[in-house]
């Protein structure tokens, strides 16, 4: 990876494509649209991440807490039988020790 010279992309979500063909060059793929769903993410997550300092952060992460704290509960059962398996397909058992 380091020494090369070109990349290449199937873009599936902004873009006609069809998978066949050779995938495009990545400055073909960074399209307006790409662009702007890209540099709108990158400022929500610095934004959130600002924000979570202050008051206002505080207060969201709270109601965040208690509305997942309803869901936990409910959900745990049904991650339990796929953490049992990826840790027997690993070869772990299912504890810590």
């Amino acid at each position: 990876m380091l020494w090369s010279t070109e990349a290449g992309a199937h873009v599936k979500w902004f873009c006609a494509y069809n998978v066949f063909t050779r995938p495009r060059a990545l400055s073909l793929v960074w399209s307006a649209d790409f662009r702007t769903v890209l540099l709108l993410g990158i400022g929500i997550l610095l934004a959130a991440c600002l924000a979570e300092g202050l008051p206002i952060g505080e207060f969201l992460l709270d109601g965040i807490d208690d509305l997942s704290a309803a869901v936990e509960g409910r959900s745990r059962p049904c991650f339990a039988p796929a953490t049992a398996l990826s840790s027997s397909a690993c070869g772990r058992s299912g504890t810590s020790s």
